[in-house]
């Protein structure tokens, strides 16, 4: 029986061809989308999406769940409130509910809209915290998973997401990491947090690396140092040095307990034996400070250099700090470690290879404009 409000509009409505997307499964959730319609009313554009979610835990009978849309129209965009279903009864666990809404813009727009995102959110009891996960993207005829883009992007951000788009593997690693860190996108880590579970449950051994990284760090989801562990082991066993590391971090930094720096240690070193930049950046200062392992000035030195050698441009920076408190050959040592922590990326190795006399180092002053002069006149025979 189809909704009165479908009956409405149904004079204005365009059938939107178009199946439902994969399912996107977070915090114990499984959602897919279906737009429906889209079709004008009252001088306002509408579109109808259909979202049906089946939760993995049971659904209390206060939780309100409902859709919401952002849509362009040429360079405007516009809003349109979460619409939210008040008051579900009670969902069992695997039981399908399906929300079947119009969004309508909240002004009128000259034609169609261009683009359109589309996200489920659901909040827990009047006043609870609201969580927004699973979008799908509308452009024009064309439906797709995933968050609408900009169009001006870089090719490499271009070919990351098409890499996701096709099913690529480790495509959508590369795309949530991006929206993790805002590198070359607007950032979003709750988006970013979405593709990569789904990734680290479909395999991808790096996305569980970066799960445990977000919920360590509390980035699109609440900080749970017990489930990072969790995702940091998991990774561990399945191959990650990074992974390894993680968990290495969280004992040396008490995040489950008392800091265990002899814990962490252990694991650092294997790590660094094998070419682990990080693992041999960090153990080089423990070995420095004499934190879980026994203080050895020289090898911690060693240490350094090796982490710097394999890229790691903090430990570039802190060997170079080291050797420039020394005599002189020293200090054109440290000119070397400095300069090789601002090739890996390091801003604060830059400044003090550039202050060495390293002029590549130095922040390149923007180029002028050429300057030019008007030609002079001809003047007649």
């Amino acid at each position: 029986m189809p909704r009165p409000w479908l009956i409405a509009l149904l004079s204005s409505t365009v059938a939107v061809a178009a199946p439902r997307t994969s399912p996107f499964r977070f915090d114990g959730m499984s959602v897919s989308f279906q737009p429906i319609s889209f079709g004008e009313h009252r001088g306002r554009w509408y579109l109808a999406v259909a979202a049906d979610i089946t939760p993995a835990e049971p659904l209390d009978a206060g939780t309100d769940v409902g859709l919401k849309a952002a849509c362009l129209d040429g360079e405007r965009t516009y809003l349109d409130t979460t619409t939210f279903l008040t008051s579900w009864s009670e969902v069992e666990p695997g039981e399908t509910r399906r929300l079947e809404m119009p969004l309508y813009m909240r002004a009128p727009f000259a034609g169609p809209p261009q683009r359109c995102e589309f996200t489920v959110s659901w909040r827990a009891g009047i006043g609870g915290t609201q969580s927004e996960h699973s979008r799908l993207c509308m452009t024009g005829p064309e439906i797709r998973a995933g968050k609408c883009y900009s169009a001006d992007e870089s090719e490499e951000v271009s070919l990351d997401r098409r890499s996701c788009d096709v099913g690529e593997p480790g495509g959508c690693v590369r795309i949530g990491a991006r929206y993790a860190a805002g590198d070359g996108v607007e950032p979003d880590p709750a988006y970013g947090v979405s593709l990569l579970f789904q990734e680290c449950e479909g395999g991808q051994v790096e996305a569980c690396y970066l799960v445990g990284w977000m919920l360590r760090d509390g980035l699109g989801v609440e900080p749970n140092p017990q489930q990072a562990q969790a995702f940091f082991a998991h990774a561990c066993e399945q191959g990650s040095q990074d992974g390894c590391a993680g968990v290495a971090g969280l004992a040396l930094e008490g995040r489950l307990g008392k800091p265990d720096p002899k814990a962490a240690a252990r694991i650092y070193k294997p790590l660094c034996d094998n070419g682990h930049a990080l693992s041999c950046h960090v153990l080089g200062l423990l070995t420095l400070e004499g934190r879980g392992v026994r203080k050895n000035v020289r090898g911690a030195e060693t240490l350094l250099d090796r982490a710097c050698t394999l890229g790691s441009g903090g430990a570039c920076l802190a060997l170079g700090d080291r050797q420039s408190a020394g005599p002189r050959q020293g200090r054109a040592l440290a000119a070397v470690s400095w300069k090789k922590g601002c090739a890996a990326g390091e801003h604060a190795s830059c400044e003090k290879s550039c202050a060495a006399g390293d002029e590549s180092s130095c922040p390149q002053a923007p180029e002028e404009p050429e300057t030019v002069l008007p030609s002079e006149p001809e003047t007649a025979p």
